[in-house]
Order: C-alpha cells, then structure tokens, then sequence
C-alpha cells in the first residue's frame, strides 16, 4: 500500500519521493489508562557516577646501580596563592581593559563615517 505524500522530498530526476520520518512512524498505541500521580511513577533512582577519569603517576627515586637521566627534568616552583577574590578582580580589570579597546574601535569607526 502506498503511503499518502504528506511531506517530504521528491527526486527531481528519479521522481523518487522521500517522506517525512513523522508521516512514515506511526503513532505509539496508549496502553490504557496509566496514572501518572502515583508514588511509584514520581520516585526517580539516583545513582552516583564519577566524572573523574583515571590519571596515573609515578616517581622514581635514584639509588645505587639505577640511573635515571635528569635532561628533561622540570623545576616546577610554586607560585603565590591565588584566591576566588583575585581571579574576580582580574576577570574584572580584564573585562575594563576590553569594553575600552571595543569603544575606542567604536569611536573610530563612527568617525571614520
């Protein structure tokens, strides 16, 4: 049987025609009646999930009869503690130093004009 062109495509050179997938899928059958204020359909499972991945390390410390090339060794020195408050503050300064660039471009082009 051949469904009714509700929409879709047609093929300009093959006249093959290619429906919508909503014309195609037909309608789900409700079973019944199901009620939908019940405990048992507004309970919801939690489940936890971790979002760490899995990092490895290792370090290796020199003893006798294990050499272990230091060429490639990096210094890693810590910097001073950079708060919540600081980071604000330099997202702020940032964002100044922004708006200024933007409206300095701004004033050139309207005098450009």
């Amino acid at each position: 049987q051949k469904k009714p062109y509700l929409g879709g495509y047609r093929h300009k050179e093959t006249r093959s025609e290619y429906h919508h997938a909503f014309t195609q899928t037909p309608r789900p059958q409700q079973s019944g009646q199901t009620v939908k204020y019940h405990r048992e359909c507004q309970t919801y499972e939690y489940r936890t999930r971790t979002t760490q991945t899995n990092r490895d390390a290792g370090t290796q410390m020199p003893k006798s009869g294990v050499y272990i090339p230091t060429l490639d060794d990096v210094i890693a020195i810590p910097e001073p503690y950079f708060s919540s408050a600081d980071l604000a503050a330099l997202h702020l300064e940032k964002a100044v130093v922004i708006q200024c660039h933007a409206r300095g471009m701004f004033a050139r082009k309207r005098a450009r004009q």
